[in-house]
């Protein structure tokens, strides 16, 4: 019995040890399988944008790309467009550090936009996908850079998006390359591919709404002056621009920019988003002729419905939409995935920055032009106004005007005089000119008269400077003349003929210049 009696005490003591120790070892599990759990769920963002979405909205949007592409090369070749821009000009308006991009030889631009037809085309039909992208991206890319007076916010967003192309498996459906290598065939790709093709479909909506967001703008002037002067004569202009109504639509556009694209995410509202982006894009096109912009703009904006929409469409099965195909995601990106995101994040980043930059620089870029372009700045300014180019021979002192048309096209001639940095441009280019002729660097000045928005003209440059020895660096705008006219209630209605008498120009005194005279500015 004693020996007994030890034992049950002795098990007795040791039970809450075991009991403790089970305890503890049970924590420890809960702890460590909870630390398991959480790993992914911090690691979703990463991983989930390689989860797969359905590629056919995506596939559909390559075919739609490439169509679009092929009608604006095909376009410029039957009207003639190519000659025009590319062959006639004796100057072309560079951007700053490409100026040593030069146009081929006359024959040679319409064989290069033959040849981006059809390469647009072998986009459409997915045939050599990645090699075609890169090269079709590689020429659009250098006609847009050839002359600044072409600039187009749609080419713009073409060349952004063309630039994701190459790196999307978008020929996995849909494509002559699936039929040709069957190894490449699927209905799935990466969600991030949709992701970036939806953000970049949404700069022109969100950043052209936040431009919006002016005084200009919302008063509706700007706007009531674009249209009366597309429906001038005829008997709707008189109701349709009225100064009410321009305000309503411009303060309907610019609510319509910055709502529509959290309406077309919000499955909910969806549906009428779209229908309603149509319309606007149908209506921008019977009313300001914006060529392949509205409808690449109504395809482009189909991303945002479900990926499986158009398989749904086909197969006519309303189905369930499902935005993820598969849940699974990977463990671990390898260092070529993590350095892809970091490119694709670090680009997103600056067309973050870039339409914001204006905000930044003391004068009006509505005014100056300095961080007008690549901004989504649209429909924002109407400016007209006339402009004359001055050059004085440092010898005999000599002035007389230049005739800046006899070197451009219409479009140069009517675009260039806007934009004080063109205008500066242009008269390093004349001062070349003069001194390869003469041997002798000359005096170029310029009167440039401007009415922005409806507002009095005024002088855009400083007329007293020498155009020839200022930088073309933007920090340097001492003669760019700050905008001092205020907005109008009711533009500015005198002809133009009338304008020099109510601007004044020491210079065009001095000289003894009339408006009468061929030696006076130009219309623009």
């Amino acid at each position: 019995m004693p020996t007994t009696t030890t034992t049950i005490n002795s098990t007795i003591t040791t039970m809450p040890r075991t009991i403790s120790k089970s305890l503890d070892a049970t924590r420890s599990t809960t702890v460590h399988t909870d630390t398991q759990e959480s790993k992914p769920a911090r690691r979703v963002w990463p991983q989930g944008l390689f989860q797969s979405v359905d590629i056919a909205s995506s596939a559909l949007f390559r075919i739609c790309y490439g169509a679009v592409m092929m009608w604006w090369s095909f376009d410029f070749l039957r009207l003639g467009l190519v000659n025009e821009y590319f062959v006639r000009p004796g100057y072309y308006f560079s951007y700053e550090n490409f100026f040593w991009i030069r146009p081929l030889p006359s024959v040679g631009m319409p064989i290069l936009f033959g040849v981006l037809t059809l390469l647009a085309l072998m986009i459409a039909i997915g045939l050599f996908y990645r090699v075609v992208t890169v090269t079709h991206w590689c020429g659009f890319v250098y006609v847009f850079l050839l002359d600044q007076t072409n600039y187009q916010n749609h080419y713009y967003l073409l060349i952004l998006i063309g630039a994701l192309l190459p790196f999307m498996p978008l020929n996995r459906c849909w494509s002559i390359d699936a039929h040709l290598w069957p190894a490449l065939r699927g209905n799935e790709l990466p969600r991030w591919c949709l992701l970036s093709l939806r953000f970049h479909i949404a700069l022109p909506y969100f950043f052209g709404g936040i431009a919006k967001l002016n005084f200009d703008w919302l008063s509706g002037v700007t706007l009531t002056q674009r249209l009366n002067w597309l429906i001038s004569g005829d008997s709707l202009g008189s109701w349709i621009t009225t100064n009410q109504l321009g305000t309503a639509l411009a303060w309907s556009g610019m609510l319509f920019d910055l709502s529509i694209v959290p309406l077309l995410l919000w499955k909910k509202t969806r549906v009428v988003a779209f229908v309603l982006t149509v319309l606007f894009h149908v209506t921008n096109h019977f009313l300001f002729q914006i060529h392949i912009f509205p409808w690449f703009m109504i395809a482009a904006t189909t991303l945002f419905l479900s990926p499986d929409w158009p398989r749904r469409f086909m197969t006519n099965t309303p189905g369930k939409k499902n935005e993820t195909v598969s849940a699974a995601m990977p463990d671990s990106l390898s260092w070529g995935k993590r350095i892809g995101l970091t490119c694709l994040a670090l680009e997103m980043s600056l067309q973050i920055v870039l339409p914001l930059r204006c905000h930044f620089y003391q004068q009006d870029a509505s005014w100056t032009e300095v961080g007008h372009r690549f901004a989504w700045r649209m429909m924002l300014r109407s400016k007209i106004g006339m402009l004359q180019y001055l050059v004085t021979d440092p010898a005999t002192h000599e002035t007389y005007p230049l005739d800046h048309t006899q070197y451009l096209n219409a479009q140069q001639a009517g675009r260039f005089p806007r934009d004080p940095r063109m205008i500066q441009q242009f008269g390093h280019f004349i001062a070349d000119e003069y001194q390869q002729l003469t041997g002798r660097r000359p005096i170029v000045r310029a009167i440039a008269i401007m009415s922005l928005n409806g507002r009095k003209p005024q002088l855009l440059v400083d007329p007293q400077i020498d155009l020839a020895k200022t930088n073309n660096h933007f920090t340097n705008d001492n003669w760019i003349v700050p905008l001092r006219e205020p907005l109008r209630s009711e533009p500015w209605n005198v002809p133009k003929e009338q304008w020099l008498q109510h601007v004044d120009i020491p210079l065009l005194k001095e000289l003894q210049l009339t408006q009468a005279s061929p030696n006076s500015p130009q219309d623009t």
